[in-house]
């Protein structure tokens, strides 16, 4: 059947069909990879270095697709032209078209032998190794881009980029949300109701924090820019430690007396109250 786009474009679209463009440099695909890293490289940053198979220039022809030391020769297919004409028969008349020969890819030219070990293609697959920065704040699923480290161009195109998915480990001390550090912290009774000092493990090490008298389990301090490094900007989180007042299960018998007479101070009546005591 006709091709009614190309009479209409021929007749009424300017006169002339432009002319077929050869298939010149094209860019190399994307890629994506995933690495795993611990909690310790997320929050300080790492490098990290492996390695990936991907398509990469021809080591034996350089990406020209031609066997070393051949020559090219005129393409048989076009005649030099780089395109291939065609002239049919329309209700308007014999109308001439034009299309990028496949053979010759628009150049005109094609080798006298292809790559022997490419078959003309200019790329291959290859283990590259890749050395990556990994920067301090990286969460689970942060994405890295490497400029130009993806897949090899064809005729000379520029390589894609690499896309690097980090993984994060779990940390078997700190919980992370966000920028922010969470930690537990266990204190006994006595030090909940007379107030103390305690160390809290951070990410920057041991710091000290202040146990105010009364505390209730469950409340929560803040330690300012103890948290971790935010991505791209300025600044830290914070840590928050939330106290855990530890209920004392076995009492020696002098604990026991001095449990009663707290109660008795506090005018709390407790019943059975020698059944306690022994």
């Amino acid at each position: 059947g006709f091709d009614f786009t190309d009479i209409f474009e021929t007749f009424f679209g300017g006169g002339t069909r432009s002319k077929p463009r050869k298939r010149g440099p094209k860019r190399g695909n994307d890629i994506e990879t995933t690495i795993q890293i611990s909690f310790e490289e997320a929050v300080f940053g790492t490098e990290k270095e492996f390695e990936i198979t991907k398509l990469d220039v021809c080591d034996h022809c350089g990406g020209e697709g031609i066997e070393p030391g051949s020559k090219t020769v005129i393409c048989d297919a076009c005649g030099g032209s780089g395109e291939i004409k065609s002239v049919r028969n329309t209700i308007f008349g014999r109308i001439s078209t034009s299309r990028v020969c496949e053979k010759c890819q628009g150049e005109g030219k094609i080798p006298e032998s292809v790559c022997k070990k490419c078959h003309g293609t200019g790329r291959g697959r290859a283990i590259s190794r890749i050395k990556a920065k990994i920067p301090a704040g990286v969460d689970n699923g942060t994405t890295i881009r490497l400029s130009g480290k993806g897949e090899a161009g064809i005729k000379g195109g520029g390589y894609g980029d690499m896309f690097i998915v980090v993984r994060v480990a779990p940390s078997k001390k700190f919980t992370r949300e966000g920028f922010d550090i969470h930690t537990e912290k266990r204190i006994h009774l006595t030090q909940a109701v007379l107030g103390d000092e305690v160390n809290i493990e951070t990410i920057y090490g041991l710091v000290k924090l202040k146990i105010p008298a009364g505390t209730q389990s469950g409340r929560v301090f803040r330690l300012k820019e103890y948290g971790v490094k935010k991505l791209n900007e300025n600044g830290r989180g914070d840590h928050y430690v939330k106290i855990i007042v530890d209920i004392p299960q076995k009492l020696s018998r002098k604990e026991k007396e001095l449990y009663m007479e707290l109660a008795r101070e506090a005018g709390i009546k407790i019943n059975n109250e020698k059944g306690w005591l022994f």
